[in-house]
């Protein structure tokens, strides 16, 4: 069983994984934001992976208003991603897998979608 098969099966287990990854979340893009100004421009972010949209949120309240609006898409990211000016994704190493998804997204269907002014924002928490 995998780290969100089990997530699913033990809710006080759920509770202290999300509070630690939007804890960790904050913490992480708070910085990334005081020096990363890449997102200026975007008026559509998706966040992949993007778990409770703390990062979302925090982006959107804390510097980039003009960025409307949050909407949860749930699916299969290898199908069907909402479009957008940006893409960002966050590895973690709680995680390290998703890498090999990322990489999976990038290279195959996916990649098409988007065309080739979309900006892909990767963060790789370095433990």
């Amino acid at each position: 069983m995998g780290l969100y098969e089990y997530v699913e099966t033990d809710e006080q287990f759920a509770a202290i994984f999300n509070q630690a990854m939007s804890d960790s979340s904050t913490m992480i893009m708070t910085k990334i934001l005081e020096v990363y100004k890449g997102l200026k421009d975007v008026n559509t972010l998706v966040d992949i992976g993007g778990g409770l949209g703390t990062i979302l949120n925090l982006v959107i309240s804390s510097k980039y208003p003009q960025i409307k609006g949050v909407e949860h898409v749930p699916g299969d990211m290898f199908i069907d991603v909402p479009k957008g000016d940006a893409i960002f994704m966050r590895v973690s190493y709680i995680h390290i897998h998703t890498l090999y998804i990322y990489i999976r997204i990038l290279n195959g269907k996916f990649y098409d979608y988007y065309n080739l002014q979309t900006k892909i924002v990767y963060v790789a928490d370095i433990t």
